[in-house]
């Protein structure tokens, strides 16, 4: 056997070294020859920077890989007839136990290359919902600010505390729409009543605890009207017609009520 025939067979089994992964003969023929060359010292270095690499940037492979890998050397292995017995080859230099080696190289490709694709799938789907929500974000700066208070009509209409009245009379198609948080913060937001002349205005009252209270001047044409009352004790709500600026008290006759069950 010539020397570089010698040389060859320790160089393939400086990726099974590095593994730890070769036997006792084989370690000790391969590091006897370290002893003596700097070209496979060199390349032993970099088979073990390669796997430190490997091991600190992936995760442990799932047991359905190493199924596969087991798989792929069965099916390389050679039939019982042309494996050689350790025990008659232990000291032989040009003895190549490699056929396993060569296996676990292709079974790794497969499993590597595998995982490469699936990150590359992984980093594309990222990309793609990165690319959507940025769309979003644009649609949405384009989108000219709103009316602060119908802003913040949409968020009481949101709030899972807040109470919806309806407010309507017998035999009319007018009514008012009110909204009124848990904290007493409330809106007037749709109505259908009609307009009223200048010199009269809509005015709201709330009957708490059995008391008739004003809770604001809601103008001839109501719209959008903020108003806060004590949410404690909230029985109704009733709409009047009054003079411009509204009354302390009121004589009229309800425009449309709205009562809790």
């Amino acid at each position: 056997m010539t020397q570089h025939d010698d040389y060859t067979d320790i160089e393939e089994l400086l990726g099974v070294y590095a593994l730890d992964a070769a036997d006792a003969p084989e370690r000790h023929l391969v590091e006897q020859h370290l002893l003596v060359c700097e070209v496979c010292r060199v390349e032993l270095s970099q088979h073990r920077t390669v796997l430190a690499a490997l091991s600190a940037d992936m995760e442990p492979a799932p047991d359905r890989i190493w199924a596969r890998i087991a798989g792929t050397l069965d099916a390389q292995q050679p039939g019982p007839a042309n494996i050689i017995p350790l025990k008659r080859v232990s000291g032989i230099t040009g003895f190549k136990p490699l056929h396993w080696a060569a296996g676990v190289a292709a079974a790794m490709a497969v499993v590597l290359g595998g995982a490469v694709f699936t990150q590359a799938n992984q980093i594309n789907d990222l990309n793609i919902r990165v690319a959507a929500q940025e769309q979003e974000i644009t649609a949405l700066a384009s989108v000219p600010a709103g009316n602060p208070l119908e802003q913040a009509v949409t968020v009481a209409l949101d709030d899972p505390g807040a109470q919806v009245a309806t407010l309507t009379a017998e035999g009319t198609s007018g009514a008012m729409l009110i909204v009124v948080l848990p904290d007493g913060t409330g809106y007037v937001y749709q109505s259908t009543l009609e307009q009223l002349p200048d010199g009269l205005t809509y005015q709201l009252w709330a009957v708490i605890d059995d008391r008739v209270i004003s809770a604001g001047v809601l103008g001839n044409r109501p719209n959008i009207v903020p108003f806060h009352i004590d949410p404690e004790g909230l029985q109704g709500l009733v709409i009047t017609r009054e003079v411009s600026g509204g009354v302390a008290q009121s004589e009229a006759e309800p425009v449309v009520s709205w009562f809790s069950a």
